[in-house]
């Protein structure tokens, strides 16, 4: 006898008997879907073609339509923004929810539908909901820079061309080419901004952390202890 699945239309699924009758009072059997994997066990036969048809029964998970798929993959393309600074992304899984999680820092969130999903996202995050483009960058970028105008220097952020003419005099040749150099060059753009512009004790605390790795890496370059 051949038993059809539900859930891939294959008719070919047979009962096989998986512990010889000899060995207890009833046999074991169970159907399997050859296709889809689809099983179902049960003891003695008439259990197990009962089993079979409870499974086949319940409802399927609903197929995409070419429609819903493109939709899907347009998902896919939109991003939203992350507060880490990174983008999260759109999935969905075999039930049928959605999720966004966030390419770097794994933070996720889990609905019902990708409204649900991008609504949680958005309070989570409390950030705008849209695409991330080249525009929106720059847009994020031009942001920045009229901050940065308003707390180290009215003309907005020059502190750079300070730090290189304070670099040269400390090293005489201005050259960055060790990583204690680099550690060294940050440390003192965090100098020449704690002199610019309103106080901002980030400015000491980021510039102290700078000059301890520029003496972490001098320690391995130049063998000090």
């Amino acid at each position: 006898m051949k038993y059809e699945c539900s859930r891939c239309g294959d008719k070919s699924a047979v009962m096989e008997n998986v512990m010889p009758l000899a060995m207890v009072a009833k046999a074991s059997y169970v159907i399997k879907c050859p296709k889809c994997g689809r099983e179902a066990h049960g003891v003695g036969a008439l259990e197990t073609a009962k089993k079979w048809k409870e499974i086949n029964m319940q409802p399927s998970p609903k197929q995409k339509t070419a429609q819903e798929i493109q939709e899907v993959l347009a998902s896919y393309k939109k991003l939203v923004l992350c507060r880490c600074g990174h983008s999260g992304v759109f999935t969905n899984d075999d039930e049928g929810n959605w999720s966004v999680t966030c390419c770097d820092c794994k933070v996720s969130v889990k609905a019902k539908s990708t409204d649900d999903a991008r609504s949680a996202w958005n309070e989570l995050q409390e950030v705008d909901d849209e695409p991330v483009t080249a525009f929106s960058i720059l847009d994020k970028a031009q942001g920045h820079m009229k901050e940065r105008a308003t707390t180290y220097d009215a003309e907005g952020e020059r502190s750079i061309g300070k730090t290189i003419s304070a670099f040269k005099i400390i090293t005489g040749d201005g050259v960055v080419n060790t990583e204690e150099r680099g550690w060294l060059f940050m440390a003192l753009l965090k100098m020449v901004r704690a002199q610019s512009g309103k106080l901002r004790m980030d400015s000491y605390e980021d510039g102290a952390a700078y000059f301890a790795l520029a003496g972490e890496s001098a320690a391995v370059e130049r063998g000090g202890k």
